[in-house]
């Protein structure tokens, strides 16, 4: 974002306080706009679970194309998984050398039992160069027992 960040966004349009469009900034890349989180309200969760957060998307699936939510940790709070509900799938981030298996196998068992497709995992702070830098690259027909995007399913 140029300048000065806004201090409205998402929980403002969820409270009706302001309609959305009013709230999307357009960034200097090309074709992509965002609309920040905002304040952070007492009931995050109830919020993006609300026939709002339906309306809301279903508003801007008609302006864009694609429409990518970003959220916090699975383990962190409950925020991912109310929104995974309303996506047509997810992409699974770990911080390399800092996400543990276990944490990492917890977060896909809750992502699988509340039926949200994984269409891939991005590795996260990997480093390329010096010592400890991480070369290996792997391209399969799937990742191990994850569920392959299907191709004709919206994204």
């Amino acid at each position: 974002v140029d300048g000065p960040v806004p201090e409205k966004g998402l929980s403002h349009v969820l409270s009706g306080k302001t309609p959305w469009e009013e709230l999307v900034i357009p960034t200097s890349t090309k074709n992509l706009d965002i609309l920040l989180a905002g304040e952070i309200p007492l009931n995050p969760s109830e919020l993006l679970g609300s026939p709002m957060m339906t309306t809301l998307l279903e508003d801007v699936e008609q302006k864009y194309d694609r429409v990518i939510l970003d959220s916090p940790p699975v383990m962190g709070v409950s925020d991912p998984l109310v929104l995974s509900s309303r996506a047509d799938g997810i992409i699974f981030v770990l911080h390399f050398g800092k996400t543990r298996k276990r944490a990492a196998k917890m977060c896909l068992q809750q992502l699988r039992v509340a039926g949200t497709p994984i269409f891939g995992l991005v590795l996260d702070n990997v480093r390329t160069r010096g010592a400890g830098a991480y070369y290996y690259y792997h391209h399969s027909e799937g990742y191990g027992d994850l569920p392959r995007a299907d191709s004709s399913s919206k994204t």
